[in-house]
C-alpha cells in the first residue's frame, strides 16, 4: 500500500479524516504501507496502524525518509493487537507532532516504533505494554512538549538526549 504520489515527491501531502489501517485483506505478508512524499494530518485525526484479526499478521510502516507531522491535534497510534507484529520504520524523516496529539506505542504484540536516524518532536507520549521505542541516536533530535506517560514496554535511548521543552510537564 503506497501513500502519496510519488510523481509529486516534493509536495506536502495532507490529509484531514482519520485512517485505521487494520483488517485490510491482502495475501501479501508483511502488509507494507509506504509514503512517497511529505505528509500532513491535519485537523483532529487518528491515525493508527493496528495489526488485528486473522488477515493482518505482520505490518511494515515506512515514511521513505518523507517528514510526516500531525497537526491540530492528531495523533499516531501504533497497535500490535491480537499479538501480532507492528514495525514503524521512520528512517531519516523528522516525525512532528503540532497543537496536541500523542505518539501511542502499545500492543498484545510486539510493536516497535524506531526513530534511530529520525528526529522526534512529539507533545505527548505514551509508551505502554508491549511497545518499544527505539529513540533516535545522538546526532538526532529528541523532542517532549507535554506528558510522556510510561505504563509499560521498552525504550531504548540510543545514547540520545531527550529534550524537555514544555512549560508545566509531567513524566
Amino acid at each position: 500500500y503506497s501513500i502519496g504520489d510519488s510523481a509529486h515527491s516534493a509536495e506536502l501531502f495532507k490529509f484531514g479524516a482519520s485512517l485505521l489501517l487494520g483488517d485490510i485483506t491482502s495475501n501479501t505478508t508483511p502488509r507494507t504501507i509506504t509514503f512517497n512524499q511529505p505528509f500532513e494530518f491535519n485537523a483532529p485525526v487518528n491515525f493508527e496502524i493496528a495489526s488485528t484479526g486473522e488477515n493482518a499478521n505482520t505490518w511494515e510502516v515506512n515514511t521513505n525518509n518523507y517528514d510526516l507531522t500531525f497537526a491540530n491535534g492528531s495523533s499516531l497510534i501504533v497497535d500490535s493487537r491480537a499479538a501480532r507484529t507492528v514495525y514503524f520504520n521512520a528512517g531519516t524523516s523528522n516525525i512532528t507532532f503540532t497543537g496536541g496529539g500523542t505518539l501511542t506505542i502499545q500492543g498484545a504484540g510486539t510493536t516497535t516504533f524506531d526513530a534511530t536516524n529520525a528526529n522526534l518532536s512529539l507533545n505527548n507520549l505514551t509508551l505502554a505494554a508491549g511497545g518499544t521505542l527505539d529513540a533516535p541516536g545522538s546526532a538526532k533530535t529528541f523532542e517532549v512538549t507535554g506528558t510522556w506517560n510510561r505504563t509499560g514496554g521498552t525504550f531504548n535511548h540510543n545514547s540520545a538526549a531527550v529534550s524537555f521543552t514544555g512549560g508545566d510537564q509531567s513524566i
